[in-house]
């Protein structure tokens, strides 16, 4: 369950660290910068669908991790209507779609427990 939370503070800390690079008015990331959050994310994304699979406590997953989706559908709504930066919209599409996997996997992870029970 600490791993889990500390993966769920880890969520907040890299949709803190995107808010942080499109910050800037006018937003201006780098192609360096786009490139250091594709590789965080991937980390974050891996490391986290690792622990689900081990993990046994999906339910508690899921809302844990609702919220940093959440706050990313916001930002890449926002990004969208606006469009500051081709990085700023395309790395909130990818927090939004890879915080998307990790809740559709939870939900995989859910289902299939079910379904062996029965």
């Amino acid at each position: 369950m600490i791993i889990g939370f500390g993966l769920f503070v880890m969520s907040f800390f890299i949709w803190g660290f995107k808010m942080i690079l499109s910050g800037d008015i006018p937003v201006n990331i780098s192609l360096g910068e786009f490139k250091d959050f594709i590789i965080i994310i991937l980390i974050c994304t891996s490391s986290e669908i690792l622990y689900i699979r081990k993990s046994q406590l999906n339910l508690l997953n899921i809302v844990l991790l609702s919220l940093p989706t959440v706050l990313w559908f916001i930002t890449l709504q926002h990004s969208l209507k606006y469009q500051f930066n081709k990085y700023d919209t395309i790395s909130d599409i990818i927090g939004f779609f890879s915080m998307i996997i990790i809740l559709l996997y939870s939900l995989y992870k859910i289902i299939i427990k079910y379904k062996k029970r029965k």
